[in-house]
């Protein structure tokens, strides 16, 4: 009865399995009668599923990596101090461990303990506003305890030289009851002019306050600076300049009102919104009195921001920095009496390049901002860099046309997720637009760049790393695969019909591998103009269907073989008569 039972289970499975490799002879056939373009719809259609499936596992393991820990870098080189000269600048950049750490845990925070030393933007770039030390914080937004600190030491520029003249470049003049006249100090190296006291050789003869020299009685004097260093102040430099005080000869008229006359001043541009500089501008502001014949034509020059906009005590300027500065031109004789603009500076130029780490540029021989790159699916180690000229603070973005195929994360990790299942290659556009402006705009005397890359992301290869996992199971879901699960039925069916004969056993395994090789001509055969149209067959591909075939084929059925030949011998041995 068990014997009955076993017989009639083997036989349901025997012919469930010859069934199962008719459908898939079948289907294969079908397949390969389809016409190209739909089979190439079919089959992309189900190989972008199963790629899509794979790519959001993939892509999440990508972007669930969180950083351990992070350090200061400049210059590319880690970092845990940092000395800067008064009125220098600095920029930092952050470092991740681990490398692959995801681009959505990477905002930063940046803080100064104290910013009467230094200061620090959000971009990393550290301003030495004071002298001493301090402690630069950066910090994960994402994980607040994740940080990095680094020692900043402000040291002072101490000037070698010294000099004092009056607006005209003489360090002697001749003034009246009455007038006043400023004083034009320099400092060899540009050190701070905050750190020069001015003092009068006799108060009744001329006074002197921040710079600004009044006359207020008959005969001369001399008018002394004094430059003394706040960390040295045995270096400290005196200068004198001479100043004569005759009797008024004519009548004094006041300064009624004083204007910054911005047009007179040729580096300052205008637009809708504010008047601008751009870095590295020089020259003089230029002023219109009134009434036009006033004797009060002394002024004393402020900014609210030298790191952005430096003038001195003659009106002369240095556009220093990207920023906004409020200018101050006050009225010597009355301090009541002023005037004030807000200047803004730009960046003249960007100055950047485009640098890509993990991959190569090819640029076009027609256009130099526009580039080729190939890369292989699954390619994570990319990323885009940009160097500038000077530490100027600017804006990037990216725009990728299909993000299925790759993607750019804002800090310019580049991922190649996939090329495209129903083709060799995939396609994509990426433009990286540089600004120095959050707008992104090149109007109004902003400058943006643009790059385009058309970026190809090629299918993988089995000789390729093992990020070319995907691929593999895109492949076992195609030809291959089907070939494969042929391979593994036909093996299983040859075993069912099995009756104890090795020279049966022997003969089916013969047929098996001729079986796979012509039913793979066969498909084959059938993609050929005379049955379809849009097809390629060639004979490379028989060997590719092959290769899935015959290895499940062999593995399967061979070990079937290896199983009965080591019972037949065990048998045999149990069988042989023992020796009285």
């Amino acid at each position: 009865m068990k014997t009955e039972t076993k017989n009639r289970v083997k036989n349901i499975f025997k012919y469930l399995f010859l069934v199962a490799l008719i459908l898939e002879m079948l289907l294969l056939s079908v397949e390969a009668l389809l016409p190209g373009d739909a089979s190439s719809q079919s089959s992309g259609a189900f190989g972008d599923a199963v790629d899509d499936i794979v790519t959001n596992a993939s892509e999440d393991v990508i972007r669930d990596v969180r950083p351990e820990e992070i350090m200061l870098k400049r210059n590319g080189k880690t970092i845990e101090s940092l000395t800067l000269k008064h009125g220098a600048s600095a920029r930092l950049s952050v470092g991740y461990s681990p490398s692959t750490s995801s681009v959505n845990y990477r905002d930063v925070e940046w803080s100064s303990e104290d910013e009467t030393i230094a200061r620090v933007n959000g971009n990393g770039k550290v301003f030495a506003t004071g002298i001493g030390e301090t402690v630069i914080t950066a910090s994960l937004m994402a994980f607040p305890q994740i940080k990095a600190q680094l020692s900043v030491q402000v040291t002072e520029v101490i000037a070698e030289e010294f000099t004092l003249c009056f607006g005209d470049g003489d360090t002697k003049i001749t003034l009246e009851v009455g007038d006043k006249a400023a004083l034009l100090p320099t400092l060899t190296p540009a050190a701070d002019q905050n750190l020069i006291e001015y003092e009068s050789g006799d108060p009744e003869v001329a006074t002197v306050v921040d710079g600004a020299v009044e006359a207020v009685g008959v005969g001369e004097t001399v008018i002394r600076g004094k430059y003394t260093p706040v960390t040295d102040p045995e270096k400290a430099l005196v200068c004198e300049v001479r100043v004569a005080v005759n009797a008024r000869t004519h009548p004094k008229i006041p300064i009624e009102n004083l204007l910054i006359d911005l047009q007179k001043t040729p580096a300052v541009r205008s637009d809708a919104e504010a008047p601008y500089l751009y870095a590295g501008d020089v020259g003089s502001f230029q002023l219109s009195l009134f009434p036009e014949d006033t004797t009060e034509n002394a002024v004393i020059w402020k900014t609210s921001n030298k790191d952005v906009l430096f003038v001195n005590a003659a009106g002369e300027f240095e556009a220093r920095a990207k920023g906004s500065a409020t200018l101050t031109a006050i009225s010597a004789d009355n301090s009541a009496i002023r005037a004030q603009c807000t200047l803004e500076v730009r960046n003249r130029t960007l100055g950047v390049t485009l640098e890509m780490t993990g991959g190569e540029l090819t640029p076009s021989s027609s256009d130099p901002d526009t580039f080729t790159l190939a890369l292989k699916a699954g390619a994570r180690d990319v990323a885009f860099s940009l160097s500038c000229e000077d530490e100027k603070q600017i804006f990037v973005k990216y725009d990728t046309s299909d993000n299925k195929i790759a993607r750019v994360y804002k800090d310019g990790t580049l991922a190649a997720l996939r090329s495209s299942a129903s083709a060799e290659n995939g396609t994509v556009s990426i433009t990286v637009t540089v600004a120095d402006n959050s707008e992104f705009s090149s109007e109004n005397g902003n400058l943006a760049k643009t790059y385009s890359l058309i970026v190809t992301v090629e299918r993988q290869d089995f000789s390729d790393s093992v990020d070319g996992w995907g691929l593999l199971v895109r492949k076992l879901f195609g030809h291959f695969g089907a070939f494969l699960a042929v391979g593994v039925t036909a093996a299983v069916t040859a075993i069912l019909f099995d009756n104890g004969s090795w020279k049966r056993r022997l003969l089916f395994l013969a047929m098996l591998i001729v079986f796979g090789f012509t039913f793979a001509c066969f498909t084959e055969l059938l993609q050929t103009e005379l049955f379809t149209n849009g097809r390629a067959a060639a004979f490379s591909d028989v060997i590719i269907d092959c290769q899935g075939y015959m290895p499940a084929m062999l593995a399967v059925y061979g070990i079937f073989l290896i199983v009965s030949l080591v019972i037949l011998i065990v048998k045999s041995i149990r069988q042989r008569p023992k020796k009285e």
